[in-house]
């Protein structure tokens, strides 16, 4: 039988840190995360984020969808952790790994880790801690060995300035363009910038797939 966790919101049994980790204070506020909608982030809370493998959020229901800042480098990685419940009565901790990179005040560009999924059969790219056990260290919960794949970063666009914090493509990338390894059989995959507006994605035969296919409006950086 599968486990089913539920979010423990009384205040007592949030657990309190060990140091001082708090989110840059421009994050604070609403946000639409491309992955899952909106969210909101406080100073050392983020809310509204399902670390579920699917779309369906009744499959999802009890899955915690808020998690406090527990550590962080100092810099652009920030271990995030949540208390859970299993119906066998066993407690303990979820952790996960959000690599925030900022590209404005208004954009900023996420992974979620770790690196490999060794969750549960509902849970994405969390590590479970049971109680009793020791909180895991930064470095395995934010396993960045090797780069994530196209499919694993996402986007945050403040929602307040959703309008306003669209970009016009560079001139640059008014081409198509090729992916530079496995371009056997493969016709053109990113037609950029179709107008200065829109972005357009291509998906065609690769091996692997490398792009899906759709049109964006286009919110600032090529990354």
């Amino acid at each position: 039988m599968g486990l089913w966790f539920k979010l423990l919101v009384l205040n007592s049994l949030v657990y309190g840190l060990d140091g001082v980790c708090t989110f840059p204070s421009d994050l604070t506020g609403q946000w639409l995360a491309s992955n899952m909608g909106s969210v909101n982030f406080t100073s050392d809370t983020l809310e509204g984020y399902l670390a579920c493998k699917f779309t369906d959020r009744a499959v999802c229901e009890g899955v915690p969808t808020t998690w406090e800042c527990h550590e962080t480098d100092g810099g652009e990685q920030f271990v995030l952790r949540t208390p859970f419940y299993m119906e066998s009565g066993v407690n303990g901790r979820l952790y996960m790994c959000l690599y925030i990179s900022r590209l404005s005040s208004t954009k900023y560009l996420f992974y979620q880790g770790p690196q490999d999924d060794h969750s549960s059969s509902r849970l994405s790219y969390v590590v479970a801690v049971i109680d009793g056990m020791d909180d895991p260290l930064l470095t395995s919960v934010c396993d960045l060995t090797s780069p994530f794949p196209p499919t694993r970063h996402h986007v945050l666009i403040r929602e307040d300035d959703i309008l306003s914090a669209k970009s016009f493509c560079p001139s640059e990338f008014l081409a198509s363009f090729s992916p530079a390894e496995n371009t056997t059989g493969c016709a053109s995959d990113l037609n950029s910038c179709d107008t200065k507006q829109d972005v357009t994605v291509a998906n065609v035969t690769c091996s692997p797939r490398v792009l899906y296919t759709g049109t964006v409006n286009a919110q600032g950086h090529m990354i």
